[in-house]
Order: C-alpha cells, then sequence, then structure tokens
C-alpha cells in the first residue's frame, strides 16, 4: 500500500528514497501537528497531511511536490498528487449540499455520503457520460458501480 506524506506543497519522503512504511507514518504522525490521516480504498492508499513538518532526525527530507515531480516516475506521481488532491477535497468537502448534514467518508469509493439524505458527493462530481454519449449519437453506454 503507497504511503504519502504531505506538508503544504511538498512531500515528506526517507533520506534514502525507500518507501514510507507504517512505522514511518507513526513516527512522523506522533512528532508533527496532523492536519488528518485517511486511507483511499479504490487505489489502497495511505495520505498523511501534516500542518507543519519538523523532524529531528536526518531520516526524512522535504521537498517540493514539483521537484518530486521531475524526478520520480509517472506510478509515483500519480499516488502523490492523487493524495494532494484527495487532502484538498476532503478539507474542502465537509457538509451536504442537499441538507447541511456533516458527511462521512463512503466504504469503498473516493466519495462522501450523507448520512441523513444519502447523497453521494464525489470526487469528481456526478459522471456525464449519458449527456455526452447523447450529444454524439452513441447509443449503447455502461457504468458499473463500484460497491461493495
Amino acid at each position: 500500500m503507497p504511503a504519502i506524506i504531505i506538508s503544504e506543497k511538498d512531500i515528506i519522503l526517507r533520506s534514502d528514497n525507500s518507501e514510507i512504511t507504517t512505522s514511518d507514518l507513526e513516527q512522523i504522525k506522533n512528532e508533527n501537528p496532523v492536519a488528518e490521516y485517511f486511507e483511499e480504498p479504490q487505489f489502497n492508499l495511505k495520505v498523511l497531511s501534516l500542518l507543519s513538518f519538523e523532524s529531528s532526525s536526518d531520516k526524512y527530507k522535504r521537498i517540493p511536490l514539483r521537484e518530486f515531480y521531475s524526478t520520480h516516475d509517472e506510478d509515483e506521481n500519480f499516488f502523490a498528487f492523487r493524495a494532494k488532491a484527495l487532502f484538498e477535497w476532503r478539507k474542502n468537502t465537509k457538509f451536504c449540499s442537499a441538507c447541511g448534514t456533516k458527511l462521512k467518508p463512503h466504504p469503498v469509493q473516493t466519495a462522501f455520503v450523507c448520512p441523513d439524505c444519502g447523497k453521494k458527493i464525489q470526487v469528481f462530481g456526478e459522471s456525464h457520460i449519458q449527456e455526452i454519449a447523447t450529444r454524439y449519437g452513441i447509443e449503447n453506454t455502461a457504468q458499473i458501480p463500484i460497491e461493495p
């Protein structure tokens, strides 16, 4: 399971460039103020977002996401930028737009669900595939729900 640690516009890595482990997450959580910790089930991703980062050890380094992007491969970039985007989305999406109730994370999808009215708020919004298909004369479309 990939683990990503972000602090503002930076990513926290091990100095030796090896993968962040669960014990690294715990150590950094205990030493720094945490904005949020969450796991994304769709991509099996762990995300720790810090309010600030200070390490008493040379075991970790902090680099800007832009630098990370230019020095790491496509898969690593995908997870790093997904972690940052999901954190920002989660930070800005707290209440149901239909009834105002505090939202709960969906157990499987990258989405929030309103416990009162059942509305689902997805990270990339609702699908418009049927409208697009109609516009271009495509008759057969399908959507596959990812439910347990």
